[in-house]
């Protein structure tokens, strides 16, 4: 996000968000049937970023960049919404810092504002060293002032509606520099609370809860043809079962045999794409990731992403699922 001015950003496919988000994502998957979409307003104001956005339901597992401090306000949201195991809350804000994992799932459409402040900025805040912002690498939660929090929150707001009726406005520098000011002191109200406000709260995410979630995920990089339970996960990992499914549950709000089908089916599609182009048949890909029921894995992917993959793995589908009938 390192940008000066306005810029409207729509995607409708959910491995379009590789390379473009701010955590720079390692994982993306859609947590609900049917096509995938996500518009967000970026402005650019030199060493301050805000993002105003709304999506479909979606997982998301990344990282925080380095050097910059991201916050995350949830507008809209009914409880679904998770950031690294903490569900949103009334006048809560999500921060990253320095390199930190970034793990959220969202079950229901909402909307976000988030905050990109870069290192040298952040210090001339002058917070306090219990201060979230200095542990590089954390996560946290925080439950701030109402009247600080809903002062932020319509800032973004309305910046975003400007944005959007007049964009040429915050191509003006005076404009920018103005906004800048005005999203430094919101911010700082947020991290610290208001002389006569309710002072923040820090909920901090559990460090060793992270770790596991993040080994999880390179094994199923490395080998999901070979993972397909929560057993076999929890085995490659040499932690209980019970363990595993927790971190899960409690950081994506999901089990973790949907978890590990929902990766699957992702780096299977793809897979399958890249085959596409590369001439290689779709079905030896199927295979390859360990999917050897042709029929069951066309539901599972329309019921995941909305799509047909008949066209895909061609006719081998509907022999399948034919011969399966007749038995």
């Amino acid at each position: 996000m390192n940008f000066v001015g306005t810029q409207v950003v729509r995607l409708s496919d959910v491995d379009e968000l590789h390379g473009r988000l701010t955590v720079g994502s390692r994982v993306a998957c859609p947590l609900r049937p049917g096509p995938f979409s996500m518009e967000t307003t970026d402005l650019g104001l030199g060493d301050v970023t805000i993002r105003i956005g709304q999506s479909t339901p979606v997982l998301v597992q990344g990282a925080s960049p380095d050097g910059v401090l991201l916050m995350v306000l949830p507008l809209r949201h009914d409880g679904a919404f998770l950031f690294n195991g903490a569900p949103a809350r009334p006048h809560s804000v999500a921060t990253y810092v320095d390199g930190a994992g970034f793990d959220s799932a969202s079950h229901a459409d909402f909307a976000w504002a988030m905050v990109a402040l870069r290192t040298p900025t952040l210090d001339r805040l002058d917070l306090a060293r219990s201060s979230p912002v200095h542990r590089p690498g954390a996560a946290a939660m925080l439950v701030c002032d109402p009247a600080a929090w809903s002062g932020a929150a319509r800032l973004m707001r309305d910046a975003a509606e400007v944005a959007a009726t007049d964009p040429e406005v915050f191509e003006v520098e005076e404009a920018r520099r103005s906004l800048r000011a005005s999203v430094l002191e919101a911010t700082h109200e947020l991290l610290v609370g208001p002389l006569d406000g309710e002072p923040t709260r820090i909920l901090w995410s559990s460090a060793a809860r992270r770790r596991l979630i993040l080994a999880a995920d390179e094994i199923l990089r490395a080998a999901s043809s070979h993972v397909s339970t929560a057993v076999d996960l929890a085995a490659a990992l040499g932690v209980p079962a019970d363990r595993l499914r927790r971190a899960i549950r409690e950081t994506f709000g999901m089990g973790t045999q949907r978890y590990i089908l929902l990766r699957r089916l992702t780096m299977l599609r793809t897979a399958i794409r890249r085959a596409l182009e590369e001439g290689i048949p779709p079905r030896s890909i199927a295979l390859a990731h360990g999917f050897w029921d042709l029929d069951r894995l066309a539901r599972d992917f329309q019921q995941t992403f909305g799509e047909q993959l008949d066209d895909l793995l061609g006719a081998e589908v509907a022999r399948n699922g034919e011969e399966r009938r007749r038995a």
